[in-house]
């Protein structure tokens, strides 16, 4: 009879052995082929997670394509009465606009622009839209600077 007092000591001793046997042999049975290790530094395809967002602002921005830009404008402001931040965000659009050669388009909120507004899915002001784009709220003239220039 084997006592485990015994057995114990011995396994201690033989264990890096197998260990190391077994580590060898796994290793290059399960070694990755070199098409593998290329297709492991393929990044996986992008997933856009607003995808569906943008697309649905882009169909309302289409649906109000003629009544937005039909003049020419390539950004849009939506200003309203009693708001505190519509007056800078005007002047900045002008001359943003001036200075970059492009048009912009100022519609006040009244009874006539209200429909075409809260069919953009707005609900403050000041607001832009560009032709792929709708910005809600008030927004620094370099980031549409950058919008403008895409």
């Amino acid at each position: 009879m084997i006592r485990s007092r015994s057995l114990f000591p011995a396994l201690l001793l033989a264990a890096p052995v197998f260990v190391s046997a077994l580590a060898s042999g796994a290793a290059a049975q399960f070694a990755p082929t070199a098409e593998e290790r290329l297709r492991a530094l393929t990044a996986p395809p992008q997933v856009d997670i607003y995808g569906e967002e943008k697309n649905a602002d882009r169909a309302r921005i289409a649906a109000e394509a003629d009544w937005l830009f039909g003049d020419g404008a390539a950004i849009v402001l939506f200003t309203g009465p009693d708001c505190p931040d519509c007056a800078a965000a005007e002047a900045s659009v002008r001359t943003l606009t001036k200075d970059m050669g492009l048009t912009a388009k100022v519609i006040p909120l009244d009874d006539e622009s209200r429909p075409v507004f809260e069919r953009l899915g707005f609900d403050v002001v000041p607001s832009y839209v560009l032709p792929q784009m709708l910005i809600r709220g008030a927004m620094p003239a370099i980031v549409l600077r950058n919008y403008l220039l895409r």
